[in-house]
C-alpha cells in the first residue's frame, strides 16, 4: 500500500501448463502489466512456442513458468511424462521485470493480455486441440529491508489529556 515500502516476495512463480493437439507451431504470447498506486509501472511479456505432436491424435504438454530468473519453457511428449525433452529460459529484458519485481510492486491494477498463433504452413485436422491452466504459487516468504511507514493523511497528536508537566516540551521531547 502507499506509504509502505521495503519489502518483497522471494519466490512467487506463474506456471501456464498448455496442452497442444496441433500439429502445427503454436506460438503463445502474453504482456502484463501492473500500476503501483504510486502509479509506477511493471511489465512482463513472455513469448513461447508449445511443444506439439508428431502424430495424429498425440497431444503434448509446455510448461512455460515465470519466476525471478524470467520466462523457462519445458516442453514434454505427453500430458502425463515427468521428464522434459527440452528447456529454455529467456531472462527479462530492458524495461520489462519478472513477476517476483511485479508482483512485489504490489500492484493495484494489473492487466493481462494474451495470444496464441499458429506459426507455420500445414494443415488443421478434425479433433485437433489446445487448452490449458494456471497457477500462481505465491509462497509467503518475504525479505523485510529497513522499512518506512509514512501516513497517507497527516494526524495531528492532541496533548490535551496530559498534565502541564507530561507534556512533551517538559519532558525534553521537543528538543533538539
Amino acid at each position: 500500500p502507499l506509504g509502505f515500502s521495503g519489502m518483497k516476495f522471494v519466490d512467487t512463480t506463474l506456471e501456464i501448463e498448455m496442452n497442444n493437439g496441433i500439429r502445427l507451431p503454436v506460438v503463445l504470447d502474453f504482456d502484463m502489466v501492473g500500476v503501483n498506486q504510486k502509479g509506477d509501472t511493471s511489465k512482463v511479456n513472455a513469448l513461447s512456442t508449445l511443444a506439439s505432436p508428431n502424430q495424429k491424435g498425440d497431444t503434448t504438454k509446455t510448461l512455460v513458468r515465470l519466476s525471478g530468473l524470467g520466462t523457462t519453457t519445458l516442453k514434454y511428449k505427453a500430458p502425463a511424462s515427468i521428464q522434459y525433452y527440452d528447456s529454455t529460459t529467456i531472462g527479462a529484458k530492458n524495461n520489462e521485470t519478472t513477476i517476483v519485481e511485479l508482483m512485489s510492486s504490489n500492484p493495484a491494477n494489473f492487466t493481462v493480455r494474451s495470444r496464441a498463433r499458429i506459426d507455420g504452413r500445414g494443415t488443421l485436422e478434425d479433433g485437433m486441440h489446445i487448452g490449458g491452466k494456471y497457477r500462481m504459487l505465491a509462497p509467503f516468504e518475504v525479505i523485510m529491508e529497513p522499512m518506512t511507514f509514512i501516513s497517507v493523511t497527516n494526524t495531528p497528536v492532541s496533548y490535551t489529556h496530559l498534565r502541564a508537566h507530561e507534556t512533551p516540551e517538559h519532558r525534553g521531547w521537543g528538543r533538539v
